[in-house]
């Protein structure tokens, strides 16, 4: 299998968030298939590598305009949720 051709280039330039997810995920299912020569194996990890990169790119992309928009909101002081659940215990703040 060839990662030539595909349209990945496309997706990995101005795909969404969502179209490039697909593509790392359909990358992904053919790797754990495993009927691919071991460069096509190479080849589809080194394309899944750089998809699964440009996902955090929208992803951070994404946190800093949401982070810009509570900022405007007057909520740039607020408790971030999200780094509350990665220690629900609080125990590494004072």
């Amino acid at each position: 299998m060839s990662t030539r051709g595909i349209g990945w280039q496309q997706t990995l330039e101005t795909g969404t968030f969502e179209e490039v997810l697909a593509s790392l995920e359909s990358i992904v299912a053919s790797l754990e298939q495993g009927h691919q020569s071991l460069k096509d194996s190479v080849d589809l990890y080194e394309l899944g590598m750089k998809l699964a990169l440009r996902c955090e790119h929208l992803l951070n992309n994404a946190e800093l305009r949401i982070r810009e928009i509570e900022r405007e909101a007057g909520f740039e002081n607020r408790v971030n949720p999200i780094e509350d659940l990665s220690d629900p215990f609080n125990r590494t703040r004072p």
